[in-house]
């Protein structure tokens, strides 16, 4: 879907994204960046190739203020 069409259809000013990630869950582990080291990340999933989603790394950031996931997506998709 190009942005423009997410825009034109009203997509953005609903709950869709968040109903998407609900609705459609991923077997991707989910850590916080404060609850290991470096060290541990490299030898439990960097060697592994072992996919992972790190949360928390923009904490503190003043663009999460700004940028909901809906900005998020459609910057990714132009």
């Amino acid at each position: 879907m190009k942005s423009e069409d997410w825009r034109k259809e009203g997509y953005a000013k609903t709950d869709i994204c968040e109903r998407l990630l609900k609705e459609c869950p991923d077997e991707i582990e989910r850590i916080n960046c404060e609850d290991f080291t470096a060290s541990e990340f490299i030898e439990k999933y960097e060697s592994k190739n072992k996919p992972v989603v790190i949360k928390g790394l923009t904490k503190g950031w003043k663009v999460d203020k700004y940028w909901t996931f809906e900005v998020k997506f459609l910057y990714n998709t132009r």
